[in-house]
């Protein structure tokens, strides 16, 4: 894209911090000179947040819509959104939601992985912008992630899905 766009993405279920994260993170992109779209999901309404002028608002959209013209998603580190981004190779900011699920884990892969960053659900705006605008511009965070890009979409995941299906079927007459 011609600007820098970033996807605000976290979870459709109601964890217990999800409007408070909500909150930090649009609070973290206000005043940014990036387009910004935010997915808020059903878990969350409008009127439950303060929506800085300029960002673009949506209970939900399509990631094959969203994705292809993005520079960053920022997520909760939920399977769906992280593999979705790093399928369109790009690269990943997670806040995990609850620190007792998969969450945090996929955070660390992505950071391992050089793919993007984690951080705390509870980091300050301050700093969840800082990582944003490192991110934006790290060149080999986003080579790497669009080489994983590649890599994934390489791997025909829906043909190998329906190669296991059909030999489970097979199996079980």
């Amino acid at each position: 894209p011609a600007a820098p766009t970033v996807v605000l993405s976290l979870s459709t279920f109601r964890f217990s911090e999800l409007v408070a994260t909500w909150q930090r993170l649009l609070d973290a992109v206000d005043g940014l000179d990036l387009r910004v779209i935010a997915t808020l999901g059903p878990a969350v309404t409008i009127g439950e947040v303060r929506v800085p002028r300029g960002i673009e608002v949506h209970e939900w959209m399509p990631h094959d819509e969203l994705f292809p013209e993005a520079s960053l998603v920022v997520g909760h580190g939920g399977h769906g959104t992280t593999l979705a981004a790093l399928a369109h190779g790009v690269p990943v900011l997670t806040l995990p939601l609850e620190p007792t699920s998969d969450q945090p884990r996929i955070g660390r892969a992505v950071a391992r992985a050089g793919v993007g960053a984690t951080m705390s659900r509870r980091t300050e705006p301050a700093t969840i912008r800082r990582a944003i605008r490192r991110t934006l511009a790290d060149g080999p965070t986003r080579v790497r992630a669009q080489r994983l890009g590649d890599a994934i979409r390489a791997m025909d995941g829906p043909g190998r899905a329906a190669d296991v299906l059909e030999l489970s079927a097979a199996a079980a007459r």
